[in-house]
């Protein structure tokens, strides 16, 4: 903590070229360091006061001959003791004091001083925090470096699930999809874009509907055909790497796909959910996307 007489000189040279009066310097001193001089404190203050301080309008202080005695009377018995003691410490107190280079030098030794220990704080700490780094960015790196692994893993795992639909010609000349391995049941997914289907209540709906009793393939296969058609090659469910029975959702599309997607891979699901809220995600964004195509396209790509 800093010294009232470090702040009593930093408000000295702060006025040199003015000068300031002992009040003012006592009220700032008193303000900064949030206390009010006692007697003892402030007679101990005036003697340090003016043996750093000069005044060319108050020269009739001697502390030798008993001048300090009288300002110590006055400061503990105040009007009580002789007026010539109030007189001379109010003359005192209002005079324009200057400090003395002696104290100034004083004051620049301290800020110096001060100065430099704190930027030796200052390297110490920045050399300190060199070496934490030094120590900590290793494994920073190894960190993502696994992490980075990891993810392209997982993308190569995606990838390959959704490719794992792919298309094949029957005999009747009908393109049919076939899945090389199995990703999940989509029965819940099924069932949910099929009732969609079902109710046939819009033009869209019921051209579908229409469709699918035409058909000769399964609901699964049939729903995988008209998406593939409007350029979502694959909507599928994928079991999560990093979990146990917990799935991923995902939408494949074509760059010629209709409902305006850039093309690649969408996944729908921020966090791995289970096989049947997955699906349900699932059914709920490939109706939004049906709901979305103009009835007339729908029908020019399908038929």
């Amino acid at each position: 903590m800093k010294s009232i007489y470090i702040t009593a000189m930093e408000i000295g040279s702060s006025n040199l070229k003015e000068g300031i009066s002992y009040t003012e310097v006592k009220r700032q001193v008193q303000k900064e360091h949030n206390f009010v001089f006692k007697p003892n404190s402030e007679f101990s203050f005036i003697i340090w006061f003016l043996e750093n301080y000069f005044s060319p309008d108050f020269k009739d202080y001697d502390l030798i001959g008993g001048w300090d005695n009288g300002i110590r009377d006055y400061l503990y018995r105040g009007d009580a003791i002789d007026v010539m003691y109030r007189k001379r410490y109010e003359k005192f107190k209002e005079s324009i004091f200057f400090l003395k280079g002696d104290a100034e030098k004083k004051l620049i030794d301290y800020q110096e001083l001060r100065d430099n220990r704190r930027q030796s704080k200052r390297a110490f700490i920045m050399a300190l925090l060199a070496l934490i780094l030094t120590l900590i960015v290793p494994f920073i790196k190894d960190y993502y470096f696994a992490k980075e692994i990891k993810t392209e893993i997982k993308r190569k795992e995606i990838n390959k699930s959704l490719n794992s639909v792919t298309l094949k010609k029957n005999r009747k000349g009908i393109t049919t999809f076939i899945h090389k391995d199995t990703i999940t049941d989509m029965k819940v997914f099924t069932k949910i874009v099929t009732d969609f289907i079902s109710e046939r209540d819009t033009e869209t709906k019921r051209f579908l509907h229409k469709k699918k009793l035409e058909s000769n393939y399964s609901p699964e296969v049939f729903i995988d055909d008209i998406l593939y058609k409007c350029g979502m090659i694959s909507a599928n469910v994928i079991l999560n790497l990093d979990t146990k029975n917990k799935y991923n959702a995902y939408i494949k599309y074509d760059e010629n796909n209709i409902f305006k997607e850039k093309k690649g891979i969408r996944e729908l699901t921020k966090n791995p959910v289970s096989d049947k809220e997955a699906q349900t995600i699932l059914a709920n964004k490939v109706i939004a996307k049906l709901n979305f195509i103009r009835y007339e396209k729908l029908v020019k790509i399908i038929e």
